[in-house]
């Protein structure tokens, strides 16, 4: 967070707590830096431990479709966790997560 402030001049306004586990003193401390929590609720490699995106070796196509199958559900809300870690992924997955803004 100091390398953050130093170079950028911004201080992140979310806390993700590793491995999504937190106790009373990580609330403690998010909330003396002025940070909300954030967690995740779609993880791939936890609500699919069989398919879990390309750090196992699954193709962007697959990982796509398990993203296409929690979306059609309708979920309030979707923030996901990715595991993911080659380019090619990253390039299939960029524009369906993050549309680009209106001009």
């Amino acid at each position: 967070m100091d390398a953050l402030k130093k170079i950028l001049g911004v201080v992140p306004a979310f806390a993700r707590p590793p491995y999504g586990e937190y106790n009373d003193l990580f609330r403690q401390v998010a909330q003396e830096r002025g940070q909300r929590l954030v967690n995740w609720d779609f993880d791939i490699q936890l609500n699919f431990p069989t398919s879990s995106g390309d750090s196992v070796g699954k193709t962007p196509a697959e990982s796509n479709q398990l993203y296409d199958d929690v979306v059609e559900e309708h979920p309030d809300t979707l923030l996901a966790l990715n595991h993911e870690n080659q380019l090619r992924t990253y390039i299939t997955h960029a524009p369906l997560s993050v549309p680009e803004p209106d001009t």
